[in-house]
């Protein structure tokens, strides 16, 4: 067998290697994607009972009733190359 029919055929071994790894690994991916969707369909069916509903909008509630009323605080604006001046200057 000539060198050239053999690179050939190692060529082409190796691409159909590649291309049947790559699909075997797709439909992996795509089995594993399936089955946690339906494993996460499932488990989102439930709904809350009553006692957990009470918890939730007692949450809410005790949070909203302690925030209400409260402002962002801003720092005020510096001047940014002054201060990187002094930060620099003191670590020598």
């Amino acid at each position: 067998m000539s060198d050239i029919s053999l690179g050939i055929q190692l060529t082409l071994t190796g691409m159909f290697v590649v291309f049947l790894t790559l699909i075997v690994l797709s439909f992996a991916m795509w089995l594993t994607g399936r089955l946690m969707k339906e494993k996460t369909a499932k488990s989102e069916k439930g709904e809350f009972s009553e006692s957990e509903v009470l918890a939730i909008s007692g949450a809410l509630y005790h949070y909203i009733s302690e925030n209400e009323g409260t402002v962002l605080k801003f720092k005020p604006l510096t001047d940014w190359k002054r201060e990187a001046r002094i930060n620099s200057t003191e670590r020598i």
